[in-house]
Order: structure tokens, then C-alpha cells, then sequence
């Protein structure tokens, strides 16, 4: 069933509840209560983040206090700013934001265990996508913009203390003023943002912990990849919130899967794409709320499993038909 569109003069799109509800009732949002969604928003822009490799849904987002210490591993679960959801310890900035932000615990995919984004391809593959250096094998010097325009320096000292001088800070920094800069070119806009530029000998979310070329682990996490990830979000997130931007704009924090609920005998988690949480703010979807759930160890969806090319639907539906306006690396 798709969405009913009303088309606005200015090419956004907007969705009453009732529509919204009845196009996802078989679907992500099966079991959502209407206070998940709003009576109707108007979006303009969309800004989609991958957690390149596979993030842990256990050690995120999911955490299962109460399994055995193989499963549950050493992080511990802190309360957010809605009453009773919690999420990681290392993600304390997003905790204080909760109330701003859905988490989707009930993603799963029937595919093999293996690194694959087509699922998510028609949320991704038209839109402008930011990659955090020229090791990326899509960097291009082809743009249609002077990367002058996005050259991080010129940003205050105060945001750049406050997005974080990582990659993935700094995209999320140039996606909030693409999304400014835009809405004067044209009345919306698609964005990207790939956290690492692949998996391979590099700091990803695919921590089988290996020793080698897959070597990212625990440590990892707490003190890299997490930090960067709360800073650079959450400021994203308050600024989109304080300028009003939010109501218009949806962003999602996507995973291809997630990872083992058991620990492999290296102390890191391999593949795993029977259960995995994304979240997703703004446009319609109002925060602090919860959509499906995992049983206590985090291997299987409970009811309503939502796959992939469903979750896009929910996302992008009607597409945001804009071209790509620049693919680079910063």
C-alpha cells in the first residue's frame, strides 16, 4: 500500500497521520502507536548516515543488561531523557537527546551475512554523498559545487569544537550547511554520509576484532568510534532541532546488519542480519519512541520484523527525485 502524496507548490511533501499510519501498517510501523507519528510535516531534505561496516545493535542501541556477559558484553545501559529507553554508556550526549530520536529495534534481513547495502540502494543512490577521504573507491573530482564552499575551516571555532575535528563530525558539519545552502538552488535535498570510507585496514563498524585487516574492537568503540559518533550526531541533531530544520528534515542512522549477540573467541562480533536498530529523527517521526522490539539476548525481532527496502519506503517515500550535486571527500 503506498503513501497518499499532497503535493505542495514548492515540491515538499507531507503526510497526515492517518495516511502515514494506514500506508505502514503492514510494514515497519506495524505496532506503533499514532503518538510516533506526527499529525502531518513537510519535509524538504533528508540526510541518511551509514555506519559503514555493521553496527552492534547489543553494544548501541539494544543493550541486554541481563544476558550472560558473552552476549551482553562490557558496556552498560544509561538512561536518555525519555523514561525507560536506554542506550549505551558511551553515547551520553544522544542520551540527553532521546526525546528528539526513534529507534527502529526490530530491522532484519533474510540475506546471507555479508556486507550489502542494496536493501537501502533507493535511499541512497540518488542522493549527494559525503565520504570521509580519497581512500573511498567512489571519490570523484567531479562536482557541481567549489568545494571551496564546504572547506571545513571556514566553519567557527565554536562548531568545529562542537561537531568534532573527525571525519565524520566535519560531514555532518558541511551536510547542515548543504541543507542551508540549498534551499536556495533548489526546494530540497538528499545527503549522505558514509562514516568510514570502507572496511578493510581501516576504523569501521565491522569489528570482528580479528588482529588483522578486520582488527576493530571493544577499545575501538568506546574510544573512537562512539565518541565520534555521539559529538558529531547529536550536535547535528540540536542544531537541525534549535533552527527549525527539523520538522522538514528526516535523518536516519542506517546499519547494513548487525552483529553476533554471542562474542566470537576474539572478543569481537562478526556478521549478523537476523536483528539490528537504526534510528531516524525529524519529518514525521516524532522522538522518544521505540519501534519493535528483540527477545532478552538480541537474536531475534520479536513481531513485526522490518527489512531494509521497507525501512527506505518508510524513509523516502515519495522519493526525493533531486540529482546528486557533488560526491567528494573532505
Amino acid at each position: 500500500m503506498g503513501l497518499k502524496i499532497e503535493t505542495t507548490n514548492t515540491d515538499t511533501w507531507r503526510l497526515g497521520r492517518r495516511e502515514f499510519l494506514g500506508a505502514t501498517l503492514a510494514g515497519c510501523l506495524a505496532t506503533s502507536s499514532a503518538s510516533a507519528i506526527s499529525p502531518a510535516s513537510s519535509v524538504n531534505h533528508r540526510i541518511t548516515i551509514v555506519l559503514t561496516g555493521g553496527a552492534s545493535h547489543l553494544d548501541l542501541w539494544d543493550l541486554k543488561p541481563a544476558a550472560p556477559r558473552e552476549i551482553r558484553g562490557p558496556f552498560r545501559p544509561i538512561a536518555t531523557s525519555i523514561p525507560g529507553l536506554h542506550i549505551s554508556e558511551h553515547l551520553p550526549l544522544l542520551s540527553r537527546q532521546a526525546h528528539l530520536f526513534t529507534l527502529f529495534r526490530g530491522m532484519t534481513d533474510d540475506g546471507p551475512d555479508i556486507h550489502d547495502l542494496g536493501g537501502y540502494s533507493s535511499l541512497i543512490e540518488n542522493s549527494l554523498e559525503l565520504f570521509p577521504g580519497p581512500s573511498s573507491p567512489k571519490f570523484s573530482t567531479n562536482d557541481h559545487w567549489t568545494f571551496d564552499q564546504w572547506t571545513f575551516d571556514r566553519f567557527s571555532d565554536s562548531d568545529r569544537r562542537r561537531y568534532g575535528v573527525r571525519p565524520f563530525g566535519r560531514n555532518a558539519l558541511l551536510a547542515l550547511q548543504m541543507i542551508g545552502q540549498t534551499a536556495t538552488r533548489q526546494p530540497h535535498s538528499d545527503i549522505t554520509i558514509h562514516f568510514s570510507a570502507g572496511i578493510l585496514n581501516t576504523l569501521s563498524w565491522d569489528m570482528h576484532a580479528d588482529g588483522g585487516d578486520l582488527a576493530v574492537n571493544f577499545q575501538d568503540l568506546a574510544w573512537k568510534l562512539l565518541p565520534q559518533l555521539d559529538q558529531g550526531l547529536s550536535a547535528l541533531l540540536s542544531d537541525l532541532h534549535e533552527t527549525g530544520l527539523l520538522q522538514h528534515t528526516i535523518v536516519s542512522v542506517i546499519s547494513e546488519m548487525g552483529r553476533t549477540p554471542r562474542l566470537n573467541p576474539r572478543g569481537g562480533r562478526d556478521h549478523y542480519k537476523r536483528a539490528w536498530t537504526n534510528l531516524v529523527a525529524g519529518g514525521p517521526f516524532l522522538g522518544g519512541n521505540i519501534i519493535e522490539s528483540t527477545d532478552p539476548h538480541g537474536e531475534t525481532v520479536t513481531s513485526h520484523p522490518c527489512h531494509p527496502h521497507d525501512f527506505s519506503q518508510q524513509i523516502q517515500s515519495p522519493t526525493l527525485d533531486s540529482e546528486p550535486l557533488i560526491q567528494k571527500t573532505v
